[in-house]
Parts: C-alpha cells; sequence; structure tokens
C-alpha cells in the first residue's frame, strides 16, 4: 500500500473466516496449532476435506503477516479424523519472498 497514492478499496482481498465447526476447536488443541496460536498475529482459518481417512479434513492456520491463502509464510496444520482427532500435525514456512 502506498501512502503517497489514492487508496482504493475495490483492490483489496476479502478472507472470509470459517462458520464455527468443532473441528477448529479440536484443531486448537494440537500442539502444532496451540504453539503457532501463541505467535500468530492474524490468524486466519481454513478447513479442508482431505481424501484419506473417509471423512477426514484437515484444518490449517495461517497467518496472514507473513502471507496469504494462496502464498502462506508461516502455515500450521492438523489432519483430523471422523472423530476429530489428530492423525497428524505439521508447521510450515513458505518460500522467502522479496522486500
Amino acid at each position: 500500500m502506498s501512502l503517497t497514492g489514492n487508496f482504493d478499496p475495490t483492490r483489496g482481498t476479502v478472507f472470509h473466516k470459517p462458520e464455527p465447526n468443532p473441528a477448529l476447536e479440536a484443531a486448537r488443541h494440537t500442539a502444532a496449532i496451540h504453539e503457532f496460536l501463541r505467535f500468530s498475529q492474524f490468524p486466519l482459518w481454513r478447513i479442508v476435506p482431505v481424501p484419506e481417512p473417509e471423512n477426514a479434513q484437515r484444518v490449517e492456520v495461517l497467518d496472514l503477516r507473513f502471507g496469504t491463502p494462496l502464498a502462506p509464510g508461516f502455515l500450521a496444520s492438523a489432519v483430523l479424523d471422523s472423530n476429530l482427532h489428530a492423525i497428524s500435525t505439521s508447521f510450515t514456512f513458505g518460500p522467502a519472498r522479496p522486500r
């Protein structure tokens, strides 16, 4: 954003928060996401279905200070089974971006 130019609100990008979901709360209690949230100032959550195991979903949270959903910087995720038990968790860094 240039502070010397005109502000055009139509050029902004809107990222919608997911609806309240028990999977978000279950993922919040995993170690990877719990620690990530201690650091993150602008978290954005998303829930993505995964093919295996059946009815599993991946809950991801990224910090908008360091990226966007299309090009995340710091990202923590948890794959939850149909009973909302964590199957796996991860924390990743996106590629370095020039400033």
